[in-house]
């Protein structure tokens, strides 16, 4: 999710700071509640190289960003999960073993691991795009295959992992979803992106009473 401000520039702090990565983040948390859905964070492995200078400057921006994130995302009280290798195929196992009910990534390939995937979730509501799932099982019957020969149309190490997927974390297996940690917020969301802190404040009730209400 990208956001910008209304000259067009990249969204930053009075300080010069990127912060779009935050105040994205951040609206999309509180969008999903309102759905009441409650979401699980998944991010790839930590990866801080790279070729040249600046690819590796731009990996460890990136790094940065993740971290920062993350910090936000358990203050709201989401659950966050560093994966072993590739985000988005964890969130598709993660929905195959019936541990989250779908995946929303943007990879459609995810839909070879059988899970359901979400369309559209993690967009701006201003661009008005409606959520869309697609059920793998019933994508392949309106196609005329299966899921099986959908697999075929990829490499065979690619084939080998929707055969043989990887076994899922440890660490994914008890998940929680908690109320915020108003004054971590605060100290994010106020401090940093300049955000009210009576709208803080609200927010997180709204998320709170998302979380009780399960």
């Amino acid at each position: 999710m990208s956001l910008k401000a209304s000259n067009g520039a990249i969204l930053t702090s009075p300080l010069g700071q990127p912060i779009a990565h935050l105040v994205g983040l951040y609206l999309a948390v509180i969008r999903l509640v309102k759905h009441q859905i409650k979401p699980i964070f998944v991010f790839d492995v930590l990866d801080v190289s790279g070729a040249t200078e600046k690819a590796r400057r731009k990996a460890q921006m990136k790094a940065r960003h993740e971290e920062e994130s993350m910090q936000l995302l358990t203050s709201l009280g989401m659950p966050v999960i560093r994966a072993d290798g590739d985000a988005a195929t964890l969130c598709a196992l993660l929905a195959h073993q019936g541990m989250a009910y779908a995946a929303a990534v943007d990879d459609l390939t995810v839909l070879c691991f059988g899970g359901k995937l979400l369309c559209n979730l993690m967009d701006p509501p201003g661009r008005g795009l409606p959520i869309q799932e697609i059920d793998p099982s019933i994508a392949c019957s309106d196609l005329g295959i299966t899921l099986r020969q959908e697999q075929e149309f990829h490499d065979a190490q690619t084939r080998h992992q929707f055969e043989t997927p990887p076994p899922i974390p440890n660490s994914c297996r008890d998940l929680h979803w908690q109320a915020p940690i108003v004054q971590d917020v605060l100290n994010i969301m106020k401090q940093k992106a300049q955000f009210k802190e009576d709208r803080v404040r609200r927010d997180c009730r709204t998320i709170a009473d998302a979380m009780n209400g399960d």
